[in-house]
C-alpha cells in the first residue's frame, strides 16, 4: 500500500514550525540543531544498552523486497488466529476490518476515528477501540502484547482525485500496522503526536514472553528479515547513532516523543539539508520538490544521482549511501537502488526524503524512544558495500 506522503510531510512541517533554532530543519541548505552539540554527539553513549534485551519478530513473508511491504503474524483483541499484518514505519497506529476483531475483556471503546492516506485517496473510518495487541514470533507463538487503540475499519471513502480508491461500506481484508515515530495525528479529534504514539503496538508493550519486560527498551531495531522489540549492546555494535529533537508537546513528559530524523540530500551533486524517512510501506523513493533540484514533480529521470547523508554532510560522515536513478525492470547491482523515485507535489518547501525499504538492503535501522536516537547500521550484505559508508559512534 502506497503511503500518505502529503499527510507525513505536514506532520514533518508542523513539528518544524514548533522547534527552537531550527533545529534539524529542511529549509535549502540551513541545517544544523537547537542542541549545543552536533546532532551525532551522544551523552554519554558506552553501556547505554548493557544489560537490556530484544524480541526477535521474523518478517512472516521472508525477506524485505521491492515489491511487498514486510509483514509480521500479530492478533487482535481475543481473535483466535494470527494474521499477517504489513507493518509500516511510515505511519502510526493498527487498522483493521472487524473480522480481524474479538472484543475482550477489559477492552473499551475510545470513539469514532479515522485514518487518511493522501497517497492512494483512501480514508478509512470506525471506531477505535483500546485493545490488546498480541505480537507473534510464528503464526502460533505469542512473544508480546501491546494495550493501545486499533481503528475498527466499517467503512471506506475517498479524497477528490484519489489515485487508488473506491468507496465501500463495511470493507473486509483489511489488516495493517503503522509502527513509526513522528509518523500521524492519531485515530481520534483532537488528533495531536501525543495521541497517535498511543497507537503504536512497538513502543507501548505490557507483556514479553521470554525476557522480563522491563529489560526491553522503548523501540525497535529493523532488519532485511525481521525486527527486533528493543535493542541491546550487541545487536547496536558499530553503529552510526544520530540524535532527534524532542517534539515540544511532550516538553517535560517522562515519555517524549520525537522529531523527524535529520538528513541530507544529494541531487546531480547539489546538497540540501532536511528530514528523512525510512519507510517500510513503499518500494518507491519519495522526495519533496525542493530536494529535487530542479526536476519536476513525476518520475525521477534515469541515469539522476541521488545521494542521501545522515545527519549532516560532515567529515567524517556519520552514514551515507548513494544511488543512481535506474529503471525498475534494471536496477543494477546497487541492492539500495529504490524501485521508482517519485517527486511529489508538496508545496511546503521542505527538504524531505522517503527512502522507501529498499534502503533495508543495505542498512539495519533504530529508533530508541527513550533517549531519542536513530541508528545505522551495516546489515552484511557485501552489495551493498560500494554504495554505503557508516563511521560507528563509540
Amino acid at each position: 500500500m502506497k503511503k500518505r506522503l502529503l499527510t507525513l510531510i505536514s506532520v514533518i512541517a508542523l513539528g518544524m514550525s514548533l522547534m527552537s533554532c531550527g533545529g534539524g530543519s529542511g529549509n535549502g541548505g540551513s541545517g544544523g540543531s537547537s542542541n549545543s552539540s552536533n546532532p551525532q554527539t551522544l551523552t554519554p553513549w558506552n553501556g547505554l544498552y548493557d544489560g537490556l534485551n530484544t524480541i526477535y519478530l521474523p518478517y512472516a513473508n521472508g525477506q524485505i523486497t521491492t515489491a511487498s511491504v514486510p509483514t509480521i503474524y500479530a492478533k487482535i483483541g481475543d481473535h483466535p488466529s494470527a494474521v499477517a499484518f504489513g507493518m509500516d514505519t511510515g505511519s502510526t497506529g493498527t487498522v483493521v476490518s472487524p473480522e480481524y476483531f474479538i472484543r475482550g475483556t477489559g477492552d473499551t471503546l475510545q470513539g469514532l476515528g479515522s485514518v487518511t492516506y493522501s497517497s492512494s485517496g483512501i480514508v478509512w473510518s470506525g471506531e477505535v477501540w483500546r485493545t490488546k495487541v498480541s505480537l507473534m514470533s510464528s503464526s502460533t507463538e505469542i512473544v508480546a502484547e501491546s494495550s493501545v487503540d486499533v481503528l475498527i475499519v466499517s467503512e471506506q471513502t475517498c479524497l477528490d482525485h484519489a489515485r487508488d480508491c473506491t468507496p465501500k461500506h463495511s470493507p473486509t481484508g483489511i489488516h495493517f500496522m503503522g509502527i513509526g515515530f513522528n509518523s500521524g495525528t492519531g485515530f481520534t479529534w483532537p488528533a495531536s503526536v501525543v495521541s497517535a504514539a498511543t497507537n503504536n503496538p512497538f513502543t507501548n508493550l505490557t507483556y514479553a514472553k521470554n525476557v522480563p519486560l522491563s529489560t526491553v527498551r522503548r523501540g525497535w531495531l529493523l532488519t532485511n528479515q525481521g525486527v527486533y522489540l528493543g535493542m541491546s549492546s550487541e545487536l547496536t555494535k558499530n553503529f552510526a547513532f544520530v540524535k532527534l529533537e524532542q517534539n515540544p508537546a511532550t516538553a517535560g513528559s517522562l515519555i517524549p516523543l520525537w522529531q523527524s530524523a535529520p538528513a541530507a540530500v544529494g541531487v546531480n551533486g547539489v546538497v540540501k539539508q532536511g528530514v528523512s524517512l525510512v519507510d517500510t510501506g513503499v518500494g518507491e523513493m519519495l522526495i519533496s520538490p525542493v530536494a529535487a533540484n530542479g526536476y519536476p514533480s513525476g518520475n525521477m529521470p534515469l541515469g539522476v544521482s541521488v545521494e542521501v547523508l545522515f545527519p549532516i554532510q560532515s567529515q567524517p560522515q556519520p552514514a551515507y549511501y548513494k544511488f543512481v536513478v535506474t529503471s525498475p525492470s534494471n536496477p543494477g547491482s546497487n541492492p539500495m537502488t529504490p524501485g521508482t523515485v517519485i517527486i511529489s507535489e508538496d508545496p511546503s518547501g521542505i527538504v524531505f526524503i522517503n527512502t522507501g525499504r529498499n534502503f533495508l538492503q543495505g542498512f539495519n535501522y533504530l529508533y530508541d524512544g527513550v533517549s531519542g536516537y536513530v541508528g545505522y547500521g551495516d546489515n552484511g550484505n557485501g552489495a551493498a558495500n560500494l554504495y554505503r559508508a557508516i563511521v560507528p559512534t563509540q
